[in-house]
């Protein structure tokens, strides 16, 4: 199942970046933060149950 997914650290500038979003999403987890912060980085799409709290993370990253 691993083979299916790309697994990546957290480095320094995406974790940097997860932080900002927390820092100014109310609410935000730190791993819908890492998450979004991931997609965001490479313009990826992201598949969730969790839409509101994605959603939220998403603006936040795509505002502007």
């Amino acid at each position: 199942m691993l083979n299916a997914f790309r697994v990546e650290p957290t480095g320094w500038s995406l974790a940097k970046l997860a932080g900002e979003a927390i820092a100014n999403v109310e609410n935000a987890s730190a791993i819908d933060a890492i998450v979004m912060a991931s997609a965001a980085y490479r313009g990826d799409t992201v598949y969730t149950g969790d839409f509101e709290d994605l959603e939220r993370l998403r603006e936040g990253f795509f505002q502007g």
